[in-house]
């Protein structure tokens, strides 16, 4: 059961107690946010101002992670080419090999299957080195 107050007396004296507990609202929202400014009411150009340096802090923030992507790309990218770097110096090495005269033709003949197999390693590291789904070396 609720109380009426309608005399002019009661109804003067609880405008004062509003306006209070409103002021105590609107202090306790601020304290629990940790913010000066909450809503457009409390300052309209600074609310406007913390609403752009958020927006700018929070773009930041994405170019960050944007930024870091793409050095894990690189990375990936990296790793697989000192792979392939790695394969060809052996390829090389067996291809001085192989031009020796003092070999014979049966060894020449390994030492192309070994070119081969090599070969081989250099397109299955282009075709499989991916990040995220996306393929990085195979030249799309």
């Amino acid at each position: 059961m609720g109380i009426s107050l309608t005399s002019p007396s009661a109804l003067i004296a609880l405008h004062p107690l509003s306006v209070s507990k409103n002021e105590v609202y609107e202090s306790m929202e601020r304290l629990s946010t940790g913010k000066q400014i909450n809503s457009v009411g409390d300052n309209v150009v600074g609310l406007n101002s913390q609403t752009r340096l958020n927006s700018e802090i929070r773009g930041l923030a994405q170019a960050a992670k944007n930024a870091g992507i793409g050095v894990a790309i690189n990375d990936t990218a990296d790793a697989a080419l000192a792979e392939v770097t790695d394969i060809l110096q052996a390829m090389r090495d067996l291809a001085v090999e192989a031009s020796s005269s003092a070999i014979s033709s049966t060894t020449r003949n390994s030492l192309n299957d070994e070119s081969l197999a090599l070969h081989a390693q250099i397109t299955n590291l282009a075709t499989d080195t991916e990040y995220n789904g996306q393929a990085l070396l195979d030249g799309t």
